[in-house]
């Protein structure tokens, strides 16, 4: 599994972001992102997937990052997220009774 973190770029509506999956995608991999870091504005972090290059991608700040600053971004968001043995992050879910 490989971790990125990459902000929106707000150019050239400043009404609505777009992040670098369409250019991932354009390369033969994938991008998804699974939370923010704190608003809109701030950095996304996200799953890539494919053996593709990151390079070049400044536009939206992309910065791969590794499976331990990935779980200690998501504790930051809550305690107790975990990674499973997939690498994807878990979050856990709400008791709201």
């Amino acid at each position: 599994m490989r971790y990125a973190t990459w902000q929106l770029n707000w150019e050239p509506n400043e009404h609505y972001g777009s992040g670098p999956e369409s250019v991932i995608s354009e390369r033969g991999g994938r991008a998804e992102g699974v939370f923010y870091t704190a608003g809109v504005h701030d950095p996304i972090v996200g799953y890539v997937y494919g053996d593709i290059s990151l390079s070049e991608l400044d536009k939206w700040n992309v910065v791969e990052i590794t499976a331990a600053e990935v779980l200690t971004l998501a504790q930051q968001q809550n305690a107790e997220a975990s990674l499973d043995a997939n690498g994807r992050i878990l979050f856990p879910i709400p008791d709201f009774i």
